[in-house]
């Protein structure tokens, strides 16, 4: 037994799928064999780890189904909303979502982490707010993808808007947060597609789109480069104005914008992207 399980943390720890897959097709029926199964799926996911230890209180709280209920008072709402975040915050400053509690994509906890840190800025969260800075000045994002998916684009762009507000807000040390958007914008200048946008997956392998531009990512990035941009930072002309070009070649006559492409093609999920 504990052979099998130094096979598959050794798998696990290297990523290494074909020693995963023999482990699956050994041992059929072993637990090990099944958290192998399960590693593959993830991985295939776009996942860069499970999750071995032991989940903190935070993590089983956002885990736990909570219920709807009517909002009559928006206020009420607003408070008992804070009090969640403020209770969800982990120890390290950072906060995650469900589908983060077996599996870890560090884009994703960066970028929830800055999208919560931000929302608590007005409510005059400092304490919170600075952990959550130092989380995310100090977060890693994936600098490849296990799959052709690679989410570090989200990480940069809500990390810019949220440290942009963080020294709009006089929260953190100014130089220390301008360095760590700087290596955001460098990065994000630097993956910038032909037409001018950005992407989380890059399909061209498989007969993709030739440019992974997509509308809904670049509108994102876009707004926290011009953020990043009001406070200080120095992201070049020319990179805003591709992306604003970009932009505006999606835009349909109907006012909609498209998935990925050029404006006018009917792409069924900018319905829900586009806003």
């Amino acid at each position: 037994e504990s052979a099998l399980r130094a096979r598959f943390l050794i798998g696990l720890a290297r990523s290494d799928t074909k020693l995963l897959r023999k482990l699956v097709e050994e041992k059929p029926d072993n637990p090990w064999a099944w958290r192998a199964a399960a590693a593959l799926e993830l991985f295939e996911l776009g996942a860069t780890a499970m999750r071995l230890s032991w989940v903190d209180e935070p993590t089983i709280l956002v885990a736990d189904d909570s219920p709807f209920a009517a909002v009559d008072d928006v206020q009420k709402a607003e408070q008992e909303g804070v009090a969640f975040l403020v209770t969800t915050q982990r120890k390290d400053g950072s906060w995650i979502i469900t589908t983060q509690v077996s599996m870890t994509t560090p884009s994703f906890v960066t970028a929830t982490t800055a999208i919560c840190g931000s929302s608590l800025i007005r409510f005059g969260k400092k304490e919170e707010v600075r952990r959550a800075l130092d989380f995310v000045i100090g977060a890693e994002t994936e600098t490849k993808g296990v799959t052709a998916f690679n989410y570090a684009v989200w990480a940069r762009g809500f990390s810019l808007r949220f440290l942009a507000e963080c020294v709009a807000a006089a929260i953190g040390d100014k130089t220390k947060t301008l360095r760590a958007m700087q290596i955001h914008i460098d990065a994000l200048e630097d993956e910038q597609a032909g037409l001018g946008g950005w992407s989380y997956v890059n399909l061209t392998e498989v007969g993709g789109a030739k440019d992974p531009s997509m509308g809904f990512v670049t509108a994102m990035v876009l707004l926290g480069l011009l953020d990043a941009k009001a406070a200080g930072a120095k992201v070049a002309p020319k990179t805003i104005e591709r992306a604003v070009a970009c932009l505006s070649s999606m835009k349909g006559p109907d006012g909609c914008f498209s998935y990925q492409g050029g404006a006018g093609r009917a792409d069924a999920e900018s319905s829900r992207r586009s806003p």
